[in-house]
């Protein structure tokens, strides 16, 4: 940041950093067409110190009556919204220019983490893409039902969801940001008739035709953000506005499964009835959505959480100083990811799991009791079929009024079943009217079986003893005319052989895949920073690794080039070398070995000073750089 002070009129603090309302501007983090935005801090009494992202107008645009009514309206909306999942007003002032102090998040943003996938040909787990919509989801839910002073909806609807303004923090908790041009019951500020605000990318189709529209555009805006996390590419074409809303107007989108087969099919229907082009046929609201998406979570990675989500990105983002806690010892020998499509044709190369890691609960002791599970909200299951979904029963649903009307014509959406209150688990019996017990004791009858098994195995020793004492007994002595033949006694014979024992069962061959795809997980990281090294040497990667199953080790690994174009001794060697150093934890006496395949694309980034890449490069247009 420049030292001048970028605020005329503004003091300085003792340090010669400029202030603005009491804040200490430390750090330029972005610029736009309109604002930038400073990491800002403010000490108070004992030396506590207040992090903040200040937002202010480019001083050329400070006069625009415009401008500062959008930014008015932006603190107003946002102070009113307190959620976790929403960032929160810590500060507005307009002395000496507006300025408004938000939540710093510390972290990224959804943009970053696709520019990162798309640069090095990676993608987002599916189940780390639909925990973190499902989070945005909830916080604009809130927000989309939020009462006024008076009781009345104040109808928020974001109107700009977009990947830019979905963020994320080193710790994996996900936020809303930039309400600048959201609307609400008791703005003053409207938008001209005909006029359209918010990037023409994620807006709902309602809305880019000058419709009236509710919560469900901000729905919509998700669907799209989720789509192209899920596939690490735009839906709605950039460059041409034209057929920008021919794509939009035409709800002509692939499912997500179609493009790429290693994501699962369940996400199609979730996906597909939240992009509808009709609202009425749309996911009825923003909470509906955070429950299927929630709904898949569970059922994929019940213990899929933020932590779990840093830990996904953090190969993904390898910039972010991301805070992730260790895992005890005892769960990352049990952690594994569980068997993927990842390298079913089609896929998404690059190794990432289809469903993320999920723990293996620890087998029960042998003929335990089984426990009841406990009492829990159900989870509504995602939809079978990507059939849309029917709109739910109200006249409030048939034509949804648009946000300039009087609060009569606002109903808020139906909040989802797992907002309600949890059944209530009846309570237990007393002492003296517990039903009596009947028979004998689950113990008792475990230890009649134990004897009788005993029993049995020491009647089967007998038997089989006996039996190889007689087949073993000499044969009779020869007659003979002069000496007679002694007769033969259970003490002359000899001592029978030891006891024949069977043979112990043979064990199964395990199954070692998944540990040896999550042995290239561990050492993805290194391979990526070799084909970043040299991403102009071929179009892809291909490599076929052999692990011996007696110790975990690679035992050949063999890494072939297509489109090589040139020198490729140095990546076959970095990538070899690096492969070479995967391995896994295995049994004792395992035998034979396991075969895994990988592939990763070599995509060129474009000169920064010609602006032109190779045939092969991919431009990805999410975010910028700062």
């Amino acid at each position: 940041m420049n030292a001048a002070n970028p605020h005329p009129g503004a003091p300085a603090d003792p340090s010669g950093a400029p202030t603005l309302g009491g804040w200490r501007l430390v750090e330029l983090i972005g610029r736009g067409g309109m604002g930038e935005v400073y990491r800002a801090e403010r000490e108070g009494p004992a030396g506590v110190r207040r992090r903040a992202a200040l937002k202010r107008i480019l001083p050329k645009l400070q006069g625009d009556p415009t401008l500062r009514g959008r930014f008015v309206s932006e603190a107003r909306i946002n102070a009113r919204l307190e959620h976790p999942n929403i960032v929160q007003v810590l500060d507005f002032g307009d002395d000496p220019e507006p300025y408004l102090a938000l939540e710093y998040v510390d972290g990224t943003s959804v943009a970053r983490v696709l520019r990162h996938c798309a640069e090095r040909g990676v993608a987002v787990p599916p189940v780390a893409a639909a925990y973190i919509i499902a989070e945005a989801a909830t916080g604009l839910d809130y927000a989309h039902r939020r009462l006024g002073d008076d009781g009345q909806p104040l109808q928020i609807v974001h109107r700009d969801v977009s990947p830019q303004n979905l963020l994320i923090s080193v710790e994996g908790a996900v936020k809303v940001s930039d309400f600048g041009i959201a609307r609400a019951a008791d703005n003053q500020l409207r938008t001209a008739a005909g006029i359209t605000v918010g990037k023409i990318a994620y807006m709902a189709p309602e809305v880019a035709q000058g419709q009236p529209f509710d919560w469900r555009a901000d729905v919509f805006a998700l669907a799209v953000v989720l789509w192209e996390t899920l596939l690490t590419r735009p839906l709605i074409p950039r460059n041409d506005p034209n057929a920008a809303i021919q794509v939009l107007f035409s709800g002509q989108f692939e499912a997500p499964s179609r493009v790429n087969p290693s994501i699962p099919a369940e996400l199609d229907a979730i996906v597909l009835t939240a992009l509808s082009v009709d609202p009425a046929r749309r996911t009825a609201s923003a909470g509906l959505l955070a429950q299927q998406l929630k709904g898949f979570v569970h059922t994929v990675a019940p213990s899929f959480d933020g932590a779990e989500l840093a830990r996904a990105l953090a190969p993904l983002a390898p910039d972010v100083r991301w805070q992730v806690p260790q895992r005890p010892a005892h769960a990352r020998q049990a952690t594994m990811p569980p068997p993927t499509r990842a390298d079913a044709p089609g896929a998404i190369p690059g190794g990432i799991p289809a469903a993320g890691p999920a723990m293996i609960p620890p087998a029960a002791p042998p003929m335990a009791p089984p426990m009841a599970p406990p009492m829990a909200p159900p989870m509504a299951p995602p939809p079978a079929a990507p059939a849309p979904m029917a709109p739910p029963a109200g006249p409030q649903w048939g034509n949804p009024a648009p946000l300039d009307q009087g609060p009569g014509g606002y109903q808020p959406p139906p909040r989802p079943a797992y907002d309600a209150p949890p059944p209530v688990a009846p309570a237990p019996l007393p002492v003296a009217q517990a039903a009596p017990k009947q028979g004998l004791s689950t113990r008792a009858i475990t230890a009649i079986l134990a004897l009788v098994m005993v029993a049995a195995a020491l009647g089967v020793y007998a038997w089989l003893t006996a039996s190889n004492g007689r087949r073993r007994a000499p044969p009779p002595a020869a007659h003979t005319d002069l000496v007679p033949a002694a007769p033969t006694t259970p003490a002359a014979l000899p001592p029978p052989s030891n006891p024949i024992t069977p043979a112990p069962a043979p064990t199964p061959a395990r199954d070692y895949a998944p540990q040896a795809r999550a042995a290239l997980d561990a050492v993805e990281t290194t391979v990526q920073a070799c084909l970043q090294r040299d991403r102009s040497a071929a179009e892809q990667v291909d490599a076929t690794v052999t692990f011996d199953n007696a110790n975990g080790h690679v035992r050949a690994p063999e890494v072939s080039l297509r489109g090589a174009r040139g020198r490729t001794t140095r990546l076959v060697e970095c990538v070899t070398g690096a492969l070479r150093g995967a391995s896994f934890t295995t049994d004792a006496g395992a035998t034979g070995t396991t075969v895994v395949t990988r592939s990763w694309p070599m995509r060129a980034r474009p000169s920064r000073r010609s602006g032109e890449g190779s045939p092969s490069t991919i431009v990805f247009p999410f975010g910028t750089h700062h």
